[in-house]
């Protein structure tokens, strides 16, 4: 059972029709939960539509939204398509600089603002002139010249039910601007609809399924597999209220589906190994009745107990890692997208899944390799272009197909493999081209890694910068350092040779957003990061020991 319709917002009074009673948003604030309705929501999004044309909003008009996930995280970018406008969706961590060069770029008239980790830092840097709204949970910005409730309670809602016109432009998603200024990715109503229908079907969703919404819907993949694909299929979303609430808030919602990124797979495994350690994990697997207790034990202490499908994208995640949950009865699809297709390419719709594939071609997607071996994508899930940036537009696309950038082949059963990043790939003193994300792949998930970079331009062989995780700290330095020996001599088993890395070089600060070396989706900035360190990567040549650490000054 779905929606009907051909707009997110035709689906949204499908169900406000059908369902009204039926509770869509669970907001947790301040140990309560607030539920709301198909019945509410709409109501409250007609009062905010009131607002706006009060204010002169127009059609058209970007409004931007800034906050950690929430209900009214939602409601917003509901009741923006309902007055015809344009959604300008911002990350939470962002920095002032970026806050405001998006802003002023996407001229953006109205920002929502709600709850944020780093309000002042966050919006320090807003112009005077633009109108704020507050709509977070449980603290107020005093900047704000109204409240959420303050609108909500002061205008009468719409007695109508505005429709738009699904090919016009519906929002503009920044890119996370790994090598440069941001870019503003358009996309109309039209292509978020066919995102939302085909994941339904794919994943073989219903309406009683239950979602749980933590990674950023800044980010196309949150928006599209759960904000969209929410409202076609009338389910019901359960938000996080902090990430210190996480666990909680993730058993509350029951979830039925779970989607996260390889970074916190990776930190789930830590949690499981540090209860359980991997003998004694192994011993209890081996025995099958005991393997069967422990597998939903292990499900349900992680919140999964209703879970029934898996997903990992927005990164690579590593075969090793996979292989893991696999054993643990956890098996993982992983998709594959970007920005510019709202994260709609390619996932695993075939069983076992192909481990070290991101799956096959997504129903209406064109997929090829051309000849330089980059990846190229076309789908009615493709951008309208780039904001006011013709000439981006036209080097991304190439005869309606979508450069991704990536590098990446096909098998005969269309399984399609990612090599890395064109504009990554290096070349070392002996002449061999080296694609640093499938070395990483086979580093990234060890228990004292947080963070890694594979470089090495110009040098006999790759290095790798390693940022330690908290729990090395229970290490003494020659304990750790024996482990990144054992962790790099294993991964050099599974490389050619012109790819073995030669030395870690353990660095002493995390890279941050802050620090300017990570995106606010937490994709390093590889070539700042390269740039910090290259002094010290230089000088592994000299070097004999195989992990080498930078000094504290």
């Amino acid at each position: 059972m779905h929606a009907v319709g051909r707009t997110p917002l035709e689906w949204f009074y499908h169900w406000e029709q059908e369902r009204p009673n039926h509770v869509f948003l669970r907001q947790p604030c301040d140990g309560d939960m607030i539920e709301y309705t198909w019945s509410r929501v709409g109501e409250e999004l007609r009062s905010m539509v009131s607002y706006f044309r009060e204010q002169g909003f127009e059609e058209g008009d970007r409004i931007g939204i800034i906050a950690r996930n929430s209900a009214r995280w939602v409601m917003a970018d509901l009741a923006i398509m309902m007055l015809g406008g344009v959604s300008v969706p911002l990350y939470p961590s962002q920095s002032s600089e970026s806050v405001r060069y998006i802003l002023d770029h996407a001229d953006v008239k109205l920002l929502f603002v709600g709850n944020l980790d780093q309000a002042g830092k966050t919006l320090a840097d807003l112009p005077l002139s633009l109108k704020t709204v507050d709509m977070s949970y449980g603290v107020n910005h005093d900047f704000s010249s109204l409240t959420w409730e303050e609108i909500i309670g002061q205008h009468e809602p719409l007695s109508d039910s505005p429709q738009r016109n699904p090919q016009n432009l519906t929002t503009i998603v920044y890119t996370s601007g790994t090598t440069g200024r941001a870019k503003g990715v358009m996309h109309s109503a039209e292509a978020m609809a066919f995102v939302a229908r085909n994941f339904y079907d794919c994943f073989q969703l219903k309406h009683d399924d239950r979602f749980f919404s933590y990674l950023p819907l800044a980010h196309v993949a949150e928006r599209s597999l759960l904000e969209l694909t929410s409202i076609y299929g009338g389910i019901c979303v359960t938000f996080m209220e902090h990430m210190d609430h996480f666990l909680r808030d993730l058993k509350s919602s029951e979830a039925t589906a779970f989607f996260t990124v390889p970074r916190l797979w990776s930190k789930f495994q830590s949690a499981i190994l540090e209860k359980v350690p991997q003998k004694k994990l192994d011993r209890l697997l081996a025995l099958p009745l005991v393997s069967y207790l422990v597998k939903r034990k292990l499900k349900s202490q992680l919140g999964f107990a209703s879970v029934r499908s898996f997903g990992s994208g927005a990164a690579p995640i590593s075969v090793d890692l996979l292989k893991w949950y696999q054993k643990v009865g956890i098996d993982i699809k992983e998709g594959y997208g970007h920005s510019e297709n709202l994260a709609y390419a390619t996932t695993h719709q075939t069983e076992p899944v192909v481990c070290g594939s991101v799956g096959q071609a997504l129903p209406g997607c064109d997929i090829k390799i051309d000849q330089d071996g980059e990846i190229l994508i076309k789908s009615p899930a493709t951008m309208l272009g780039y904001y006011l940036d013709p000439e981006s537009t036209m080097r991304a696309m190439e005869n309606g197909f979508f450069k991704t950038g990536d590098l990446g082949k096909l098998d005969d059963q269309g399984h399609l493999t990612i090599r890395g990043r064109c504009k990554d790939i290096f070349k070392t003193e002996k002449g061999k081209y080296i694609a640093p994300s499938q070395i990483e792949g086979h580093l990234d998930h060890n228990r004292y890694i947080e963070q890694i970079c594979v470089t090495g331009h110009g040098l006999p062989q790759p290095v790798a910068l390693v940022v330690p995780s908290p729990e090395s700290s229970q290490l003494n330095r020659a304990d750790l350092t024996k482990y990144l020996e054992d962790a790099m001599e294993l991964a050099n088993r599974n490389l050619q040779n012109y790819e073995k890395v030669k030395n870690f070089i353990v660095v002493k600060e995390a890279w941050t957003v802050e620090s300017g070396l990570m995106t606010p989706t937490l994709k390093m900035k590889r070539h700042m990061i390269e740039e910090k360190y290259r002094a010290i990567v230089e000088t592994s040549r000299e070097h004999r020991d195989s992990v080498l650490w930078e000094e504290r000054g």
